[in-house]
């Protein structure tokens, strides 16, 4: 069997696996120890590492054990944080991480809460949208099966949040992107999907915005996300974003249109040589 689907994560990275083999022979011990600096160490550089590849502050992050957590943090801190008068905007075609989510919280409590529908094509309707700057937006960047690229800033313009979250994960990797320019207060992405190890993942949380941990534990990660640090795990995952940065860097300077290339060839055979196919999103802004 030959797997094709990259969007659900890649092959890690030959010198990621060497490195969490090397880390396996050594004793990192609980990060949480107070004289464990080596394993502190650790996780800070990778802290780092996150931050340069979607040019945040290290600050900003916070370590978790995937996207899927990562989107259920940002959306019932929301909620925590802003209980009393929490509403909601969400799309029709977000991953399940996030519509689950939303089902917790309608379980919970009485919520305000709309759904943007988009056609086929990913293209998004607003014209019967009725909540106007809900507490939260939650709106992927781009469609984890289709690949086709949402506005984000033209929505958060449009929709006025008062805390705008994105699940980025399909586009960190893909293309270059800025956590300090874009509108969201709030994004998550996952490790396996750059050719890191799978079980990690980031949470990023810019400052001033009102959220509230689900997840106290022990206070670690300055109390944002309590529980033991995955060490090893977020180390490999801090390379794996190096790593990742200088291939977006070369891909820049080589020109993205062998990829797109690559793409529309492969679209135009299965066309010709196969029966009722459709391309989705075909004639929309793709990763």
């Amino acid at each position: 069997m030959i797997n094709a689907d990259t969007n659900s994560g890649l092959p890690i990275r030959k010198e990621v696996a060497k490195h969490i083999s090397e880390l396996l022979k050594k004793d990192i011990g609980n990060p949480s120890q107070l004289f464990n600096k080596y394993s502190k160490d650790l996780i800070e550089k990778a802290r780092n590492q996150v931050a340069s590849l979607v040019d945040a502050s290290p600050s900003e992050v916070v370590f978790t054990s995937g996207a899927t957590e990562s989107c259920f943090l940002a959306i019932m801190g929301a909620f925590l944080e802003n209980k009393e008068s929490y509403s909601y905007v969400t799309n029709s075609t977000e991953h399940l991480a996030v519509s689950k989510t939303f089902e917790v919280i309608n379980s919970l409590k009485e919520i305000v809460g709309e759904e943007i529908k988009s056609n086929r094509e990913g293209q998004i309707d607003l014209t019967s949208l009725k909540l106007n700057k809900p507490t939260l937006l939650s709106a992927m960047s781009a469609n984890n099966e289709t690949g086709i690229k949402f506005d984000l800033e033209n929505l958060a313009k449009k929709i006025s949040p008062q805390i705008f979250f994105s699940d980025v994960t399909q586009t960190i990797g893909k293309e270059q992107f800025s956590f300090k320019n874009s509108s969201a207060d709030i994004i998550a992405f996952s490790s396996h999907k750059i050719a890191g190890p799978q079980g990690v993942g980031a949470l990023l949380i810019k400052e001033g915005t009102k959220w509230s941990t689900p997840v106290v534990g022990g206070g670690q990660q300055d109390g944002r996300r309590g529980g033991t640090q995955a060490s090893i795990l977020i180390s490999a995952f801090g390379l794996a974003c190096e790593l990742k940065k200088k291939e977006l860097k070369n891909q820049e300077r080589n020109s993205k249109k062998n990829n797109i290339f690559a793409r529309d060839l492969f679209e135009q055979e299965v066309l010709k040589n196969l029966e009722d196919i459709e391309i989705i999103g075909s004639k929309k802004q793709r990763l």
